[in-house]
């Protein structure tokens, strides 16, 4: 029982004797000034999404995408169905309601920090409309919002 102690501390001693040689810094100041790349959150965390569709030659990047139209993954497998919605953070500043009619857009949901959620009309050009709409100026942040189906098997 002893011998199995022993063997256990030992063990426990010897990985995290690894893990701490692995955790070096080092301590030099930086040489100079670096230009940084300012990137997007969202580019960052990959969530900038470029959205594929199947066509009768396989699967393409989509150019346009329209309310209720089914995107795929890379691979072609089903990923979600476009809900012809936008999920635009505006600027504190900004009239919800105003920028909705400037876009065509109609107020489907909104929060005291100025988050909406905008409705398309039918048939309108999901891309080009949400590219639009991040060149504003009173934009934060805007995507689209798609329905995935969390609850089935992939």
């Amino acid at each position: 029982m002893k011998i199995l102690n022993l063997s256990l501390v030992a063990v426990a001693l010897s990985l995290s004797a690894q893990a701490m040689a692995h955790d070096k810094v080092d301590l030099v100041p930086p040489q100079g000034e670096t230009k940084g790349v300012t990137l997007s959150r969202a580019e960052f965390l990959g969530a900038d999404t470029q959205y594929y569709i199947k066509t009768d030659s396989g699967v393409k990047q989509a150019k346009q995408l329209m309310k209720g139209q089914q995107v795929v993954t890379q691979s072609g497998k089903p990923f979600a169905e476009m809900t012809g919605k936008l999920v635009v953070k505006l600027k504190p500043e900004t009239s919800a309601e105003d920028f909705a009619k400037l876009y065509g857009l109609r107020v489907d949901w909104k929060n005291n920090s100025n988050l909406v959620l905008l409705a398309a009309q039918d048939g309108a050009d999901l891309i080009a409309l949400v590219n639009a709409i991040k060149a504003s100026p009173e934009v934060e942040r805007a995507k689209l919002d798609r329905a995935v189906a969390k609850q089935e098997i992939q």
